[in-house]
């Protein structure tokens, strides 16, 4: 690709607006977690299929979220022991 200040490296260009995107992510919304009371986790993970994700009220450790890439959520209120579907193919159940 070429400009009137001259070549540019797109491959280049490309990495560094995908490092600012992930550094405005950050900033925008890292801070939430703390206020609505969860405790971050950073690192890296690798999911098999099916894919979930956990999230723990730091608040209420009995308080547990589990979310699937088919779009299902289910929560516990006691530490796991007892699940209820909060949503369902993306859509809410009745009970909450």
């Amino acid at each position: 690709m070429t400009t009137p200040q001259g070549p540019v490296d797109l491959g280049a260009l490309v990495d560094w607006k995908d490092g600012l995107v992930e550094e405005m992510r950050g900033a925008k919304y890292e801070h939430l977690a703390e206020e609505y009371g969860f405790t971050l986790l950073c690192g890296h993970g690798a999911f098999t299929r099916p894919h979930f994700f956990i999230s723990v009220d730091a608040s209420n450790p009995d308080r547990i979220y589990v979310a699937t890439t088919s779009l299902n959520i289910y929560g516990s209120r006691d530490g796991g022991s007892t699940w209820r579907a909060l949503m369902q193919q993306g859509r809410a159940t009745a009970e909450r």
